[in-house]
């Protein structure tokens, strides 16, 4: 199986969401402390925006499953395999509980422990005092 981040999206989300979300990851992204691609790990960037907030995956070597957000209707998960990126993995799933946690909810094979760096980049990133908060 290996190391994977799960995600319900059961609402829809506003467009206040969306944009507050979608300002939270170009920040994220911007200050995440590992090389990043777009869907397939190989070229281009992240992609925020349309019709879902954020596409990314690890660059090259550190790639290995897309991580798409807030992704389809119903149950999500991206598997990290604990690769570097995973921290932007999860300090975008703990910002975005905490603009919209109404519309969804997000549990891990990891502990709160495997998530403090993700926190951590959350946290600064995007200047606000936020917390884990999953199952």
């Amino acid at each position: 199986m290996g190391y994977t981040h799960y995600w319900e999206n059961d609402k829809e989300l506003t467009q206040d969401e969306r944009d507050g979300i979608e300002e939270d990851v170009t920040a994220i992204l911007s200050a995440a402390p590992v090389p990043l691609a777009g869907w397939d790990g190989a070229e281009g960037e992240p992609s925020v925006g349309g019709d879902q907030c954020v596409s990314l995956n690890g660059r090259g070597d550190y790639s290995h499953e897309t991580f798409t957000f807030p992704g389809k209707s119903g149950f999500n998960f991206c598997k990290t395999a604990r690769k570097p990126y995973d921290v932007v993995v999860t300090a975008i799933l703990i910002a975005a509980e905490n603009r919209a946690p109404h519309a969804f909810g997000y549990s891990s094979d990891g502990s709160h422990a495997d998530w403090e760096a993700g926190l951590e980049l959350a946290e600064w990133a995007t200047g606000r005092e936020l917390g884990i908060r999953f199952s």
